[in-house]
């Protein structure tokens, strides 16, 4: 009998709520972006934290999206997260081989968490430890702009981290590391994994299984020490117990401090 290969992941699972149609360079978007990094205002391809956002902007984030949202338009709900995305998209195309693929991760105890597991069940994903917890459920608005940077497209990230407070080490049992694959996804979204990262990895490698990291923009980084390198986990010790590392191009010169790609490859 052929062996069943085990994959769990972690990380950011959240609602997508998706604006379409936004003009990122209208005049009534243009108070609302970022001056300095860090600052909390609104960057094309970057992610803010919804509570950072209201100061900067000194106003409620609804208000906000009635102010720069073309009328008539409907925002579209969807499950995101670099996360559970990825995880579902290798359940789906692993289905007709002996995979199990599994999501540990939680929800919170309202409205989006229901829509959000009613959409999970229907995918092949194991959800034995997808939890309910106290707090709303993660949510991310996404500001959609389709002709930015000559209609190649793209997005602005306004988070609210919710119930995803509450998931950190103690939320992963033996289970998790009794696998052949562990994926660690957009932990910066998940403040307790991401401080732990290294631990978790080092903890993974020494049962044996491959690891993959895929980072996302890390705003409280860049929030509490703007311009300096960013940090996974407790050190750079992290790298060390990394065998698959899926990043973008800002992400890796914020990862390796380097203005420079070649530099970054190679501090990796």
């Amino acid at each position: 009998m052929n062996k069943t290969i085990k994959i769990s992941g972690a990380g950011c699972c959240l609602v997508d709520q998706i604006h379409p149609g936004i003009d990122f360079s209208s005049s009534s978007i243009e108070r609302y972006k970022s001056r300095t990094p860090g600052d909390g205002g609104l960057h094309p391809g970057r992610l803010v934290f919804t509570e950072q956002f209201e100061a900067f902007a000194n106003q409620k984030l609804n208000g906000v999206i009635q102010d720069i949202s073309q009328e008539g338009t409907t925002p579209v709900f969807n499950i995101g997260g670099p996360s559970v995305v990825s995880l579902i998209h290798a359940a789906q195309l692993l289905q007709d081989i002996q995979v199990e693929v599994s999501f540990h991760g939680v929800r919170g105890e309202d409205k989006a968490g229901q829509f959000m597991q009613s959409k999970l069940e229907l995918t092949p994903l194991n959800l034995n430890q997808f939890k309910v917890t106290k707090g709303s459920t993660p949510s991310t608005i996404v500001l959609s702009d389709p002709g930015y940077n000559n209609n190649q497209g793209e997005r602005i990230f306004i988070n609210d981290i919710g119930a995803a407070w509450n998931f950190g080490p103690q939320e992963l049992s033996n289970d998790f590391f009794d696998s052949d694959i562990v994926v660690f996804g957009g932990t910066a979204l998940v403040p307790g994994l991401h401080h732990n990262l290294t631990e978790l990895l080092k903890r993974s490698k020494a049962k044996g299984c491959i690891t993959v990291v895929n980072t996302v923009y890390d705003f409280h980084g860049e929030l509490e020490h703007p311009g300096q390198r960013w940090r996974l986990g407790a050190s750079s010790e992290s790298y060390r117990f990394i065998d698959l590392l899926i990043m973008d191009y800002e992400e890796a010169l914020n990862l390796s401090g380097m203005r420079d790609l070649n530099k970054a490859a190679s501090f990796f």
